[in-house]
This record gives structure tokens, sequence and C-alpha cells, in this order.
């Protein structure tokens, strides 16, 4: 049984990006054994990280300050895959999972080394060894400039995550009819994703860009956020 753990960093109760994300769980547990426990960052008590570093030195993989962060290490630890779920801002992520992200320091030591062009702290657990995807949407129009930032970041932290950047998810919440079947093409494209995720333990490229592919052309959906926002 493989156990997954949802970060859903999206600050609202109704979060366009979970609704992408609920859809792949759903393909992917449909018939995999796979143990899902969601975690809505919004609802948790995580401070701020204050740079204490007594954690590196202790090397019991928890934070020194008692709020709810500890209880989350231990899950991501025991987690085999990691889905960190979220819409973007300005260009990276919501400042309620960044905070967690910045809160995994218990996770690392003290002594650094080189990686390629960056330079990394040896790790008590390792999240690079997990299975990492990264689900995000934004209410962007198709331009590869606009994830540029988050793809890079995602990178240094996770190596060579899974990500699936999606344009226009916006389109999720517009009551307009018409969409309606736009809303369910994508969807379904992730529920199939899901459904490949169990049989090869991946997301090809090929899905990848299916799940990636604009639902709009950009003067259509910048023409409809306008005028919904009217």
């Amino acid at each position: 049984m493989m156990k997954v753990l949802v970060l859903n960093g999206s600050p609202k109760k109704v979060s366009d990006t979970m609704t992408m994300t609920n859809a792949f769980l759903k393909g992917l547990t449909e018939k995999g054994s796979y143990e899902v426990k969601t975690i809505s960052v919004i609802d948790k008590n995580i401070r701020f990280c204050q740079g204490d570093l007594s954690c590196w030195f202790r090397q019991d993989g928890h934070c020194i300050m008692q709020d709810d962060m500890n209880e989350i290490l231990d899950e991501m630890a025991a987690s085999d895959i990691l889905i960190w779920s979220f819409p973007l801002y300005y260009y990276g992520m919501p400042a309620v999972l960044k905070t967690l992200l910045e809160r995994t320091m218990p996770f690392m030591k003290y002594n650094m080394y080189t990686s390629g062009n960056i330079v990394e702290h040896e790790t008590l657990v390792d999240l690079k060894a997990k299975k990492n995807i990264i689900l995000t949407g934004c209410g962007f129009p198709y331009f590869e400039d606009n994830y540029a930032p988050l793809k890079l970041h995602m990178k240094n932290v996770f190596g060579e995550p899974t990500m699936v950047c999606v344009y226009e998810s916006s389109l999720m919440n517009i009551p307009a009819p018409e969409l309606a079947p736009l809303r369910e093409q994508l969807l379904n494209r992730f529920i199939a994703a899901g459904r490949e995720y169990v049989e090869t333990g991946k997301i090809s490229d090929v899905t990848r860009a299916v799940l990636e592919k604009p639902l709009l052309p950009n003067e259509v959906y910048i023409d409809i956020i306008n005028h919904s926002a009217n």
C-alpha cells in the first residue's frame, strides 16, 4: 500500500486546483493500492520558520516550535508520494504552503555539498527521493514564462518532480453553461492521468502536454475573464 499525502496549498475553501487534484486522485484510487490523506494547509497552525537551526543538530526530524508542523513532518516522512496542490500566486507558491516548505528544515543536516549549479544540505529525510507530484493551476492564459520562476524553484527543491502546470484554471469557477463541457473535458483528462499513474508510476510527457493544453485561445480566454469581473 503506497501512502499518498496531498498538501492542499490553496487558501480558498473551494479551490480550482484541488478540483483538478481530486479528479487525479479519483483515477489514482479506482484500482490502485493507495492510501490517501489530504491536509489543507490553511487550516493548520504553522508558524514562520525562525531560523533556530537547532533541528540540524538534534536530527530528530522535528522542529523546536510546538505547533501543527511536527505532525505534518511525520506524515511527510512516512509518505511515499507527496502531491503539492496549489494555485500560482505571484509566480510562486501561496504563502501558506511556502511557510510549510520552509518548515521542512528539520529534514536537513548541517553539512553542505555542491550539486550541479546549487549547494545543498545533507538530509535526514530526503524529499528528492520521494515521488513528488506538483499540480498547479493559474488564472493566466498560456504564456510559458508565467511558470518559469516556479519551475526553477521546484527543480532546486525536488530535483525532477512530476509537474503539471494548468493555465486557464479559472474556468473551473465561472458559472457559464457553455464552459461546462470544457471543465468536464479537463477533469476527465486528470482522471485518465491518475489511471496512467497507477499503471506506469508516472505522468508521461504526452499526458502532461494534454493536461497543460489550453482549453481556449488566449484572446478568447482573456475576454471571458475580463467580462466575468464586470
